[in-house]
Order: C-alpha cells, then structure tokens, then sequence
C-alpha cells in the first residue's frame, strides 16, 4: 500500500511539475508572438507610411506635370478645333457655291496668268526686243523658261467637275477667240492647261484654289470665323 501511495504522489508530482511547465511555456509562447504582432504591426506601418509617401510623392509630379501640360493641351484641343472650323468652311462654301459663282471664280483666278498662257508672263509686257525676253526668261525657274519669246505656243486644256459651255467660256475670256477647244478630263474640278510637250502645267481648279486659300490666306479667313463667333 505504501508504495501504492508513493507511486500516486509520484504521478501527482510529475503531472504538477508538468503543468507548471506547460503553463510556463504557453506563457512565454504568448509573450513572444505578443512581442511578433507589436515587431509586425510596426514594420506594417512603417511601410504603409513608406508607400503613402511614395504614393502623396507621386501624386504631386503626377499633378504638376498634368498643371504643366494642360495650358498646352488647350491649346492644341483649340488649334485643331479652330482649323476644323475653318476646313469646313473651305468645304462647305466650294460644294455650296452655284455654278456661275464657281465659274466667276474660275475666270478671275485665271485672269492672272493669262497673258502667261497666251506667250508672254506679265512682267514681260515692257520688254521690247526678243533679246530682251531672252534675258528675261533666263531668269525664270525652270518650269516657266521658254515662254518669254513664244508669241502663241501650243496649248492644250482640258476640264472636268464642270459643264463645257462653262469650261469653253472661260478658256475663251482668258486666250479670245483662237483659244483651244476644252477636253473632257477627270480627278479634278476646273480646267488644266498644258504647255507644249508638257512643258508646264496651270491647274485652274477647286483643289488648287482651296490649297491657296490654306496656305496664303488661312489667318484673316480664320479671324473673321472666329470674330463670327464671338
């Protein structure tokens, strides 16, 4: 019996001795993920902060570089609108126009070569020998040299987008009565006229009138769109 009794008080040691052991490790298991959620949440926040102050960082280059950008993005935005504008007005006042104003402005537009294209440029009228046209002609671009001493080249014209009768009047207003009969032509809307072997070529059309209009009067037709809609 008495070792019985020994045996118990052994086991009830042991088991006592263990659960303070069990109680001490559970305890300092506790302490130390206590001390790894404390390291964790720091190092958490610490980057959080990081990152937001990379972010904030960010978002003002972000924003000054937008700030920077949009006086010159409203510009371009105005620019491209202000020159839709004004291609369709181009467009829109060539496909509005009746046929005699188009023929009207055929006939004055062609006004200022047609001396060239009955012989002589012009300039040319004051010079009165053929050895003065000669010079003349020297200084012209290549395109144009062998004009000055011709009285009557050979000339060809064609038209098209336009009616003959339409075509026939104005060939005659700007050469008289011995101007060449128009062809019928086609990818254009006016007539061209052919010098000789090809020697040069006057394109009196829409296309070529519009392209003028873009290049040397694009600011006070622009201006008086925009005065319109001020």
């Amino acid at each position: 019996m008495e070792d019985l009794r020994s045996s118990e008080a052994l086991e009830k040691e042991v088991l006592e001795d263990a659960r303070k052991k069990a109680e001490r490790i559970l305890k300092n298991a506790n302490f130390q993920i206590a001390g790894l959620e404390k390291e964790w949440m720091e190092k958490k926040e610490s980057e959080i902060a990081l990152l937001n102050a990379e972010a904030g960082a960010k978002t003002a280059l972000r924003q000054k570089e937008m700030d920077a950008a949009f006086p010159l993005e409203a510009q371009r935005r105005k620019l491209k609108f202000m020159n839709d504008v004004f291609e369709k007005f181009l467009s829109d006042f060539f496909e509005k126009l009746s046929a005699e104003d188009l023929e009207r402005i055929l006939e004055e537009r062609g006004k200022c070569f047609a001396d060239f294209l009955k012989g002589y440029p012009v300039e040319n009228k004051g010079l009165a020998t053929i050895e003065q046209r000669r010079d003349y002609d020297q200084s012209l671009s290549p395109g144009l040299q062998g004009r000055a001493a011709s009285a009557s080249p050979e000339l060809s014209v064609s038209y098209a987008g336009i009616p003959f009768q339409a075509a026939q009047r104005i060939v005659t207003s700007l050469l008289g009565s011995g101007a060449p009969q128009p062809s019928q032509g086609r990818g254009f809307q006016g007539l061209v006229f052919t010098g000789p072997a090809g020697a040069y070529c006057y394109r009196l059309t829409v296309g070529e009138i519009t392209e003028e209009l873009r290049e040397y009067h694009r600011k006070p037709i622009m201006d008086a769109l925009w005065k319109e809609r001020n």
